[in-house]
């Protein structure tokens, strides 16, 4: 057992997916856009018919009726597999008229009928909103059974989890069932959501079947022998069911009912018509959908036999598939087994509350509105009409729950919900293939039939339940035993339900097509074969008379926009609008025909059904009079001049228009077949004897062309070896070249900085020499004195002092071009960690200049360490840290220079910045250049950052540039691959000073 809170995080978990298999499905991905558009969702999301009521009552129906579940599944099957071309009848009628649901397309048929809409609509919520109290009660029984509770507030929570649930159902239905105004718009997301449940129960029911069968028992014939043990028992009644064949009229009675049920319910119609992308999407359905009823009834009565072995007759039976793992302590099944149900029933509610909600806007609420003019701002919040009317619809639901609690009713609500709806398939099956079908007809059986079946059906299981008395049952209306609503007129059939169902359904029948035939048609013949025409695919030749383009379509626009933006705001009317108007191939700034404006007005008809339904939006449409009185006359007479040519009636000329369109269609194709067919024999012959003659000149030429083609691909491809061969000694010549060039300027430049210090010297010497010539000469002469000699030893002193600084700076000299020069090839990568390098590094670098307050700041993982050459990555970092400190800071005693460190793939992203004097844009382009410095007074010799470039670009094969993004001073971004180099040596043939 699980705690109330346990069940509310599985079903929030659940819930939670489901979002987001939903919010995926709207997305604009590729691979979500081909699950949207598969035939195989579309097939399991017709599987929304298995609610609750299959999910765990068919378990508990084989309990205690023994085969008769599988009646309503075979009847829905074989709808699927013999009915197929019906189905793709009324898609492609909903698609043409842009049918919104079952009443909006029903209407449609006959004459855009307010008043059929209407009725069908209530109908609908009055027959499918008890049928969500089925759904309520079983989420509230499983988890009643599922959960376990010791406080009160637990048994607060779980009194509560039927409002949990609706209101959950109400969000999740609005988010992604009633986001739009226009509700033939397809709902991805939530086909998709549903498809995933459909396909999460199946899984879960079968999971819960497997361990019944194979775990609890070792196998079915283990679960058969206990069976047998127990039949032979005391307590064989138990199992009677599971021998006893069901009443014919029963099967019939359920059959029918299945046949219905996939046809005409409210949530089935939406999902296989409305949400039906593709007509082709049915021929998978045809087989996908019956097959998944099969293999969900398959372990039913094997289960419903263990139900019988393990569980006293006091439980109920239709919790058995969640009783059973319970008992036997399989949490994991459990869960699965809950949320299975969960699923099962919250898919009908939500799919049900969103056909529901918009039947009652489009055809209760609107028409209202419409004429009441103190509620026509309404027409402009009929989005938030539609959610409103999805939350009364489930609270209707569960106060119907409520209200009825376990009742007789309850029980027998769901054959009572489908024998309502089956009020719907004479006019809907019936106006499909018989033109004289009118809208009094259907009016008058659909209200005929609801009638019977609120006599027949709904009031017995009323009175059964103990609301009210039961003379009616025992004598019958006003004392009438034929009266008897459950032996009308002394029929007496097996089933209550078969009772009403033939009575109800006989009665519409006979009173749809008998008020038909004597009843004047109120809609127009031309519309209603046209209905017909697009049921079966046909499509009429356009009118081929030459009209005068003499209206004014501005005008008509102007009425139109009017119209829409009562119901739409400005920019989407202006949209939708112009929308029609490239769908009808007319320019809004130039005049049209009359039959051109029919074109437009039946467009816009069509786009606004999406919003109103097509009864309210043909009402609309005709009530802004968008063709005058010339302008109807117009139109007629060019209807009418192919009539009168004809001399027949309209609905024969639409039929020879057809058939003449098909039989010259098939004439053509078969006099091209023929003259195609004489050409092609005379191309033959002639071909033959051509291709005789030119074979053996073709085979002649082939074998000349291979001969002169291998000659010159020889040619070819020696001249293509000698073209290499001169590429290879011109390239080592121009490398050559280079490397001479930069040589060259390197000794020019060794020559021209070592001859300074050299020349300083050498004039000093000299000037020494004089001197001592001089002081030689005075003490020869015996005329020196102590004063002379003290000038010529500071003079010397001076002269010596000079001379070393400049050897120093010779040898300084030296030492940096032997750096420059400096042969690497025996140095090894090593692995380090690179801020502990740099920190070592700008140890020594300080002591150095210990006269000046610079800040280091190292933005450097401590734990980063790449491969690389470490003596190198340190002499780069000495050379930029010593020229910022010579140059950049020469003018100010303090600075801050900025190191950071990052990875980035397999290489080391280096920055290097400090904040002193910086560099002009000729010192930026020149500053990697060998002896280039700004200041050779400062000391600098003009080959650091050379050096640097030297090292990052030829050893470390990176790349080294100047940061544009410093503004205050001056940086470089250094760029070195981690794994470039890591063999032990270095090619001797590379040279790193040039």
């Amino acid at each position: 057992m699980f705690s109330i809170w346990q069940a509310i995080l599985c079903i929030a978990v659940y819930a939670l997916v489901q979002y987001s298999i939903a919010r995926w499905a709207n997305s604009s991905s590729a691979f979500a856009n081909e699950v949207r558009q598969s035939a195989t969702i579309y097939s399991l999301s017709l599987a929304v018919f298995c609610t609750s009521w299959t999910y765990y009552g068919s378990i508990g129906q084989a309990s205690n009726q023994g085969m008769q579940h599988l009646s309503l599944y075979i009847g829905s099957s074989l709808a699927f597999v013999f009915l197929i071309p019906v189905f793709k009848k009324m898609v492609r009628i909903k698609e043409h008229f842009h049918t919104t649901s079952i009443a909006d397309f029903i209407s449609t048929r006959y004459n855009h009928s307010q008043s059929l809409a209407a009725l069908v609509s209530l109908l609908c919520i009055v027959g499918i909103t008890p049928y969500i109290s089925i759904q309520l009660k079983s989420i509230i029984s499983s988890a009643q059974l599922f959960t376990s509770s010791s406080d009160s507030s637990s048994n607060y929570l779980l009194s509560q989890f039927d409002i949990f649930t609706v209101l959950l159902m109400a969000i999740f239905t609005i988010v992604f069932g009633v986001r739009q105004l226009d509700p033939t718009e397809r709902h991805p997301g939530m086909m998709v959501a549903i498809a995933v449940e459909s396909l999460f129960k199946l899984i879960a029911f079968l999971a819960a079947g497997i361990f019944i069968c194979f775990f609890v028992f070792e196998d079915f014939s283990t679960l058969l022998n206990i069976a047998s043990e127990q039949v032979d028992s005391d307590f064989n009644s138990n199992f009677d069911v599971f021998h006893q064949v069901p009443a014919i009229s029963t099967w019939l009675t359920t059959i029918t009912l299945g046949i219905i049920g996939v046809i005409a319910l409210p949530r089935q119609f939406h999902v296989g018509i409305i949400e039906c992308s593709d007509e082709k999407m049915l021929n998978r359905a045809r087989w996908m959908f019956p097959l998944y009823l099969f293999i969900i009834n398959f372990l039913v009565i094997p289960i419903a036999i263990a139900g019988k072995v393990l569980l006293p007759a006091t439980d109920n039976p239709d919790l058995i598939l969640l009783n059973i793992p319970i008992l036997e302590g399989a949490n994991f099944i459990s869960i699965l087994v809950f949320l299975g149900g969960f699923a099962a029933a919250t898919g009908m509610i939500m799919v049900s509350a969103m056909t529901l909600s918009t039947m009652a806007t489009n055809h209760l609420l609107l028409p209202i509105i419409e004429r009441l003019p103190v509620l026509h701002l309404l027409r402009r919040k009929l989005l938030y009409i539609r959610w409103f009317m999805v939350v009364l619809i489930l609270f209707s639901g569960l106060y119907y729950y409520r209200a009825i609690g376990d009742s007789q009713l309850i029980v027998k609500i769901g054959s009572i919900s489908f024998v309502a709806i089956a009020q719907l398939i004479p006019a809907l099956l019936i106006g499909l293939f018989w033109k004289k079908g009118n809208n009094i007809g259907a009016l008058v059986g659909i209200t005929s039939g609801t009638i019977i079946w609120y006599y027949t059906s709904m009031l017995p299981s009323v009175i059964n339940s103990g609301w009210l008395e039961t003379d009616l049952l025992v004598n019958g209306l006003f004392g009438l035993s034929w009266l008897n609503p459950e032996q009308l007129f002394h029929l007496e059939i097996d089933s209550t339900v078969g009772h009403s169902l033939f009575w109800s359904l006989s009665i519409n029948c006979a009173l749809f097509i008998l008020i038909s035939e004597r009843t004047t048609q109120t809609e127009k013949m031309s519309d209603v074969v046209s209905f017909l025409n697009i049921a079966n695919g046909n499509q009429h030749i356009s009118y081929q008379k030459k009209l005068i383009a003499d209206i004014c379509l501005t005008n008509k626009l102007k009425l139109l926009s009017q119209l829409i933006n009562n119901y739409l705001p400005d920019i989407e009317t202006q949209n939708k609008l112009d929308l029609c108007c490239q769908q009808c191939e007319v320019d809004p700034d130039e005049n049209i025909d009359i039959l051109q404006l029919s074109q437009l007005r039946s467009r816009v008809m069509s786009m606004l059904a999406g919003i109103i339904g097509m009864a309210a939006a043909n009402r609309a449409i005709k009530s802004i009079e968008l063709l005058n009185e010339q302008e109807q006359d117009l139109l007629a007479n060019s209807y009418s001049d192919l009539l009168a040519q004809s001399q027949m009636s309209p609905e024969e000329l639409l039929e020879k228009v057809d058939f003449y369109q098909e039989k010259q269609q098939l004439l053509e194709e078969h006099a091209d077949l023929q003259s195609n067919a004489m050409v092609k024999l005379e191309n033959e012959h002639q071909l033959t004897v051509k291709a005789k003659l030119d074979l053996d000149e073709l085979n002649q030429q082939l074998e000349n062309r291979i001969e002169d083609r291998t000659h010159d691909l020889k040619n070819a491809n020696n001249e293509l070896t000698d073209t290499i061969s001169e590429l290879k000694t011109t390239q080592n010549k121009l490398l050559e070249a280079d490397k001479m060039a930069s040589l060259g300027r390197v000794v020019a430049g060794v020559a021209h900085e070592i001859n300074t210090p050299i020349g300083v010297i050498l004039t000093a010497m000299s000037s020494l020499k004089d001197e001592l010539n001089i002081i030689d000469k005075q003490l020869q002469e015996n005329k020196i004195n102590k004063h002379n000699l003290e000038e010529f030893m500071a003079y010397s002193s001076e002269v010596c002092q000079l001379s070393l600084d400049n050897i120093k700076r010779a040898a300084h000299l030296i030492d940096s071009f032997k750096q420059v020069a400096v042969d690497q090839e025996k140095e090894e990568t090593e692995l380090f960690f690179v801020a502990e390098c740099i920190e070592n590094t700008l140890l020594e670098v300080r002591s150095r200049f210990k006269d000046k307050s610079i800040i280091y700041n190292i933005d450097c993982n401590a734990e980063l360490e790449i491969n690389s050459y470490q003596s190198a990555f340190m002499q780069i970092i000495t050379n930029l840290a010593n020229n910022s400190c010579i140059h950049g800071f020469a003018e100010q005693s303090q600075g801050v220079i900025q190191i950071s460190c990052l990875m980035k793939e397999h290489e080391l992203l280096l920055k290097y910045s400090d904040d002193g004097l910086g560099l002009s844009e000729e010192g930026k382009e020149n500053i990697f250049e060998p002896f280039y410095t700004t200041n050779r007074g400062m000391g600098g010799s003009g080959l650091g950052s050379h050096l640097v470039y030297n090292l990052v670009t030829q050893l470390l094969e990176g790349e080294i540039i100047i940061d544009p993004e410093i503004q205050q001073g001056l940086g470089f971004t250094i760029t070195i691959p981690t794994a470039a180099k890591l063999d032990s040596t270095i090619d001797n043939d590379n040279d790193y000073s040039i």
